[in-house]
């Protein structure tokens, strides 16, 4: 597990670099670190799917992923509702703008 360590750490530090962005709406920057972070995953794994795995490790990993995927959950939550909120927001100005402009050819026919 000791040589894997620091694949482990670099993946967790990511991901929290990740949450971190995301909630200051640094999407270009989130992609990069998602990219970034997948390739990680995919070495990490084509690593130990080279190696004897004890029972321990294979928990270890097992937990890791699911950690990282309940993490994902979570934010993906955290944007859909803010994309509903936005929809929201656009819808409610398409509206405005739809009846402001009903008025003025009122206003003005």
């Amino acid at each position: 597990m000791t040589e894997l360590s620091p694949q482990f750490d670099e993946i967790k530090e990511l991901t929290c670099s990740i949450v971190k962005h995301l909630e200051q709406d640094e999407f270009e920057l989130v992609n990069e670190l998602l990219d970034k972070r997948l390739v990680l995953l995919k070495a990490l794994d084509k690593s130990l799917n080279t190696t004897k795995l004890d029972e321990a490790l294979t928990h270890a990993y097992q937990q890791f992923l699911l950690d990282i995927q309940q993490q994902d959950n979570i934010q993906l939550e955290v944007l859909l509702a803010e994309k509903s909120k936005l929809m929201a927001q656009s819808l409610q100005q398409k509206k405005t703008k739809t009846a402001i402009s009903a008025y003025t050819s009122v206003k003005h026919g």
